[in-house]
Parts: C-alpha cells; sequence; structure tokens
C-alpha cells in the first residue's frame, strides 16, 4: 500500500498504480539478515546491525553525511554507511547512556546531552590526532542540572542547554550562564527546545510555559493565553529557510510563525495524522518531514498535500518518530521509539 495522500480537509486519496508498483515490497539482505521491506527504505534494529538500542532519540550529521545517533540506553553510535562505532560509558568517558540531546558544532566538535551524567563534549582528533572528551556535570562547573533535555549551538559556537527542571543554560566556552523564572522572562524552568532565527535570537520552548523569544535583552512569551498556540507544552521547534518558526506541540499539533501571522495544522484542519509532534526537518525543496507520536511521519509540501508513512504502508517501524535528519545527498534518516534506525531514499 502506498503512502495516504491528503489534499485538504475532508479528502483522502490514494497514490496511482506507478507509484504504486515502486512501494511493492522486496526480499534484501541487510547487515547479514534476509528481511521483507519497501523499496527505498532500510531499517537497522538491534538484531540486524550493531544499533545497541531501539529506542533512536536523537540525530546528528556531519558534513560528509557521518551520521551520529543517541539513544535511550545505548549510548551513542557513528555510522558512516558500512561500519558501527559505539561509545557507551563502559568504552569511553561518555558520563551516562542515555543520550537524550546531541548537537555538531561548526569545529566538528559532538555534543552529548544525557540523562543522569550532565553533558560530553567529543573531539574526533584532539592534541596529538587523539580524540578528545571533556564531560560538563553539577560537580566540575556550573550546569545546572545533571539531566539534558535538549542541546542548541548558535552561529557564535555558544552552547545552549535545557538543564532538568532548572531552566536554560548558555556556556561560551569560558562562562556560564543560567536563565530562568526568577531572573529572566523564561516562563518555565522546564526548557525542551532551543533554535536560533536568522537575527541569531533565540526560541525556546517549554512544558508548561509556552514559547519564549529572547534577543539577547528583551524577552517574549507566547502562550494559550495571550496568541494562538494551541498548547504550552512545545517539544521541538526549527527554523526554515525562509526563517518561517515552526513548533511541535505535545498535544495542539505543529504550528507556524512567520513573524506576524500564526498558523495552526492539526488532525482536524489538516493531514497531520497526529497532533503530538516531535521534530520538524526541511528538505532541499523545503518540504516539511514531521514525526508525530503515533501517527508516523508526515511530509508536508506547504501547499496542501500531506503525505503519510506508516508502519502499515510503508517500511517505517514504528509510528513513534522522534528525530529525522536529511543528509546532503536527500537521504532521510529516521529514529524511532521502540523500532530502531530507518533510512528513507525517495525515488529519483
Amino acid at each position: 500500500m502506498p503512502p495516504d495522500v491528503y489534499n485538504g480537509p475532508g479528502m483522502i486519496t490514494k497514490r496511482t498504480l506507478s507509484s504504486i508498483l515502486f512501494f511493492l515490497s522486496v526480499i534484501t539482505v541487510s547487515s547479514g539478515q534476509q528481511h521483507t521491506q519497501y523499496i527505498g527504505w532500510s531499517v537497522y534494529t538491534r538484531s540486524n546491525s550493531s544499533l545497541p538500542d531501539n529506542n533512536a532519540i536523537c540525530l546528528g550529521l556531519e558534513k560528509n553525511d557521518l551520521l551520529w545517533v543517541g539513544t535511550e540506553r545505548g549510548g551513542v553510535v557513528k555510522y558512516n554507511d558500512t561500519a558501527w562505532k559505539v561509545m557507551q560509558s563502559n568504552n569511553s568517558k561518555l558520563p551516562n547512556n542515555s543520550v537524550y540531546a546531541l548537537r555538531i558544532d561548526n569545529n566538528n566538535n559532538k555534543w552529548f546531552g544525557t540523562y543522569g551524567g550532565g553533558m560530553g563534549k567529543y573531539s574526533d582528533a584532539g592534541d596529538g590526532g587523539k580524540p578528545q572528551f571533556t564531560v560538563y556535570n553539577t560537580k566540575n562547573s556550573l550546569l545546572a542540572h545533571d539531566w539534558i533535555n535538549t542541546i542548541a549551538i548558535d552561529k557564535k559556537g555558544h552552547v545552549w542547554a535545557g538543564a532538568g527542571d532548572q531552566g536554560l543554560v548558555k556556556f561560551d566556552g569560558n562562562e556560564w550562564f543560567i536563565f530562568n523564572k526568577e531572573n529572566s522572562g523564561l516562563p518555565d524552568n522546564i526548557v525542551y527546545c532551543v533554535a536560533s532565527d536568522r537575527n541569531g535570537d533565540k526560541w525556546i520552548g517549554t512544558e508548561n510555559g509556552g514559547i519564549a523569544y529572547y534577543n539577547g535583552e528583551e524577552w517574549i512569551v507566547y502562550n494559550k493565553i495571550n496568541s494562538p498556540v494551541p498548547d504550552n507544552w512545545i517539544v521541538t521547534i526549527s527554523v526554515d529557510h525562509e526563517d518561517n518558526k515552526w513548533f511541535g506541540t505535545i498535544a495542539g499539533g505543529l504550528v507556524k510563525f512567520d513573524g506576524k501571522k500564526w498558523t495552526v495544522y492539526n488532525m482536524e484542519n489538516s493531514g497531520l495524522p497526529n497532533n503530538a509532534v516531535y521534530t520538524v526537518a526541511f528538505d532541499i525543496r523545503n518540504n516539511l518531514w514531521v514525526g508525530t507520536g503515533g501517527g508516523g511521519l508526515a511530509v508536508f509540501d506547504r501547499d496542501s498535500t500531506w503525505t503519510i508513512f506508516t508502519n502499515k504502508n510503508s517500511a517505517l517501524p514504528k509510528d513513534f518518530v522522534y528525530t529525522v535528519a536529511i543528509d546532503s545527498k536527500g537521504r532521510k534518516w529516521i529514529g524511532t521509539w521502540r523500532g530502531g534506525l530507518a533510512l528513507y531514499k525517495e525515488p529519483q
């Protein structure tokens, strides 16, 4: 069965016969195991690869498309299309095997946010050509909490982290700055996502306080009371090529803000298959790839068409999509909850 295509409220259609033929299942060999999958899809799990955990929480891509995967309990994995390298607390200085945040800076340093061990900074080639691993936690730094919800890196190379229930932390490489409800305009001390816009201003998503905008001096809060934001729990924020801000909420759907106008997409007014939006990525055509908490993966062309991939009409292993990363070849890497890692190559 092909993906569902949604062309407006109340109308669901199927793709043409040629598209159906494209998605017919075939038998392939992957990592020494034979399994059935749809053309264009590959799935990596604990059973058919060296992926240590089927909960792929966060993804990062180097400039050469080398992939990094953060997992719930299996540490961090590096994958170069042929070989896997697993980094865990027992074979590296990774401070904890629960990795919920991962970012790669302009110097190719990898930043890992863990649940319980603070932050780790990993450099493949440090002094003398040896890899370097630096750990920041509440004991050896001013990091406010050892549970890291999110990491973002701005144009200046500054690291921003949601630190447990202790607010937002900024690290410029030398000094630490802590923002919370008591000393700033941050509306909630649990921060789940941070993104920078074209001007370098910060957009911050919280658990129960909605969205905070911060330009270095002024704070503005958008929530259910003072704006069209449908849900105060913001799970993810992404900024597209046109500087539009896209917010994924825990139960209110997907929200777009262009600086003046708010647009809400949900199950009632669009083809969004689930109102829990965990990730948003943009391809070269500026289409949105939206991972949902139970509705699979949705592709939105910004006009009217939604294409939905689920574990019933594609090789997507699970319908809970935690994260999506798109490499320079246009390949989609998809991290799922309990389904491992999926790779999708669109038809040419």
